[in-house]
């Protein structure tokens, strides 16, 4: 045995016939057959919907990379232009430390991080406020319907656009875009979204551990640029595939939970 490290690690172990001894519900052969059968054929639903999810991302991948072409047939007028030409106020949310500032949502304002940040949307799944005081303070960083929030480290280059109900909110470690008036904001944040766009992202991406992009690179990146009425179209027009697909995710994640809601009633 090696040397004691300061720390005593106990083994816990069972025996094999306390083990065999547990008892455990057994219906009969018949229900046994149906609830096998009735959970294979859950098993096949859940992979033909997550067959479904993926072949609709798949779709929705070609359907990008053929609008936002600077060839494309669809829309042939494009010309090109700069995130920092159309975007003329590109910033970073705050950077340092936060949480002394947080308080309840009653009392606060919504600040919205990295983790917020997924599939071209805005999550709730983690929701955190920041005192009015802090807010005012760093009243810059202060969102606007139709800016754009990027991620800035982790994984880098995600993007979404603030609509009204996050307007007013505060950021933390995200870049921020605020929009000129010359380009659909949503069409934007799917060109970055893009395959395409995540090529320029990478290009200006750095760190080894921990990716990081800053707001002057992409200021850089160019974007091709229909006319505004043509930019509004391509985003409606992808914006809903992402609803179909986050429709469809939907449907696959109510699907495993039932099947682990049946799993835990029928083995406990």
């Amino acid at each position: 045995m090696s040397g004691d490290s300061g720390a005593r690690h106990d083994r816990v172990s069972i025996k094999d016939d306390t083990f065999f001894a547990m008892p455990i519900n057994l219906p009969s052969e018949q229900e046994q057959s149906k609830i096998a059968s009735f959970l294979q054929s859950l098993d096949e639903r859940i992979a033909a919907q997550e067959k479904l999810v993926a072949s609709l991302k798949k779709y929705k991948r070609g359907l990008s990379k053929a609008v936002f072409s600077t060839n494309s047939e669809l829309f042939p007028k494009s010309t090109v232009a700069s995130l920092g030409e159309l975007f003329p106020f590109i910033r970073n949310g705050f950077v340092g430390t936060v949480t002394p500032f947080f308080t309840s949502q009653e009392n606060g304002v919504r600040y919205l991080q990295g983790t917020n940040i997924h599939d071209g949307k805005i999550s709730d799944e983690t929701a955190f406020y920041v005192t009015q005081a802090f807010n005012q303070k760093h009243s810059k960083n202060i969102l606007k319907s139709n800016d754009i929030l990027v991620v800035q480290s982790g994984h880098v280059g995600e993007c979404a656009v603030v609509g009204d109900n996050y307007a007013g909110s505060n950021c933390h470690a995200l870049i921020i875009m605020s929009n000129g008036g010359e380009c659909a904001s949503d069409y934007i944040c799917q060109y970055i979204n893009s395959d395409d766009g995540k090529k320029k992202i990478a290009a200006i991406t750095t760190g080894n551990t921990i990716k990081h992009i800053l707001a002057t690179s992409i200021a850089n990146i160019e974007v091709p640029l229909p006319s505004k009425k043509d930019q509004q179209r391509i985003a409606e027009l992808l914006n809903s595939w992402d609803n179909r697909i986050e429709q469809e995710i939907r449907n696959l994640c109510k699907l495993v939970r039932i099947k682990e809601g049946l799993l835990q009633q029928l083995f406990i």
